[in-house]
């Protein structure tokens, strides 16, 4: 009997173990079921959704779990607004756990389909909408919860390989360059291009963007730039909806930064010109070198300063020396040494349009030459004091023109001017009378 008991108590023991194990295997297999079978989410988080591509047509919803991405989920059941207005929405994507709504802003700004500044952008689904069905990638494929109006963020820190491109340098319009020494540098502006996306974005303050200028001249200065068209015309709402790379939509930074060079020359071989360098940088985040740009600016003189030197010699050697009792018969030869040509300044050589004027007797001497005589015109009286003729000199006059003297005896040059004009435009000097000549 005891050993029957014995058999019985076991038996019933064993009987309970197995009710117990398929117990808890039951168990299991429910709350393996809840886990995995549960839908998805959507996350509204402070950085979540976000729209940071750089198209800014694009809000990306992150949820708790994996979407489903094959077949591709209609768009059914979802919405954005743009300022609380419904907008169009184009195409939608799975990547993992997030879903990425391509939209089209244009309902709520004509004419620019993508976020701009000051816009809020919400997002929404709704899975009792008619044709829902983003499923979560799980077992089942639950349909993912109902969510409404997630505000939309956009928190990109700015990268110099991504957010900013050179755009162009040059004259301001209807400005004049200034080349002449010493250069007053207030005509030229710099240009690049940043993305909407940061323009866009929370980390987005114009009054930490610089652009570091080296003048050349061992001057270096920070400039904040404005926001502009492609002109340099201030327009702090002004957007290529193209521009910023020919596809995406972008902004225009300008900078007409100024400043007044010395007169002094610069170091050779390059001795009439400021190399100028800029680089862009957002303080605190980025400096971008790589996108540098630099400027030469031309900085020349008249043409007996600096590199350049008068130089007036006897077309023949000693011809302007006369004997006492000879006429003079002779003419001078321009060989000045031009400033800034190509032998001193190898970068921007001065080839540029010339002025020249010659004056025959600017200096009133007591011992001034008697009845001189310029291309035939009388300068000097045939006097003891050979009185000049034409109070502060004599220059040749005409209708003015590329070689020809205007009213003011003035002659433009033909370009390129790379050398002096010799005896082009010098008159013969000659006299007919010796009376009152003496030995000076």
């Amino acid at each position: 009997m005891r050993f029957f008991n014995a058999f019985n108590s076991l038996a019933a023991s064993s009987y309970k173990n197995k009710i117990l194990a398929f117990a808890v295997v039951g168990w299991l297999w429910v709350a393996h079921s809840f886990v995995y079978s549960q839908p998805g989410n959507a996350q509204n988080t402070a950085n979540d959704p976000r729209h940071e591509t750089l198209s800014q047509r694009v809000v990306s919803v992150l949820f708790d779990q994996n979407i489903q991405a094959l077949p591709l989920p209609p768009l059914n059941g979802w919405s954005v607004t743009v300022n609380g207005i419904p907008v169009t929405l184009n195409s939608l994507a799975v990547l993992g756990n997030r879903v990425l709504i391509t939209f089209d802003a244009s309902p709520a700004h004509a004419g620019q389909p993508f976020i701009i500044p000051g816009d809020v952008l919400r997002v929404s689904y709704d899975a009792a909408a008619a044709g829902s069905n983003t499923l979560t990638a799980t077992a089942g494929t639950p349909e993912i919860n109902s969510f409404a109006n997630f505000q939309s963020k956009n928190n990109w820190v700015f990268s110099c390989a991504s957010d900013l491109v050179f755009f162009q340098q040059g004259l301001i319009p209807a400005a004049s360059r200034d080349i002449c020494a010493p250069v007053v540098m207030n005509f030229h502006q710099w240009q690049y291009k940043l993305s909407l996306r940061f323009r866009n974005s929370s980390s987005f303050v114009l009054a930490n963007i610089f652009y570091q200028i080296n003048w050349g001249d061992a001057v270096v200065q920070n400039f904040n730039p404005y926001i502009s068209e492609s002109t340099g015309t201030a327009n702090p709402t002004f957007i290529e909806n193209t521009g910023f790379d020919g596809t995406n939509p972008g902004i225009i930074l300008t900078s007409r930064a100024t400043h007044n060079y010395p007169a002094t020359t610069t170091p050779a071989p390059n001795i009439c010109s400021w190399d100028l360098s800029l680089t862009p940088f957002v303080s605190g985040v980025a400096s971008c070198p790589s996108i540098a740009q630099t400027t030469i600016f031309p900085t020349y003189d008249t043409d007996n300063a600096n590199s350049g030197a008068l130089n007036l010699q006897p077309a023949v050697a000693n011809s302007h020396r006369v004997c006492l009792g000879t006429n003079v018969n002779m003419r001078f030869s321009d060989l000045t040494l031009l400033n800034c040509r190509l032998a001193v300044e190898a970068t921007v050589p001065n080839d540029l349009t010339r002025w020249i004027r010659i004056v025959y007797g600017s200096q009133n001497l007591a011992t001034n030459i008697p009845d001189v005589r310029v291309g035939g015109t009388p300068v000097t009286a045939n006097n003891a004091a050979g009185t000049l003729l034409f109070p502060g000199g004599y220059f040749p006059t005409g209708p003015g023109g590329i070689g020809v003297p205007d009213f003011n005896g003035v002659i433009e040059l033909a370009t390129p001017v790379t050398a002096a004009t010799a005896t082009t435009f010098m008159q013969l000097i000659t006299n007919l009378a010796t009376t009152f000549h003496v030995v000076g």
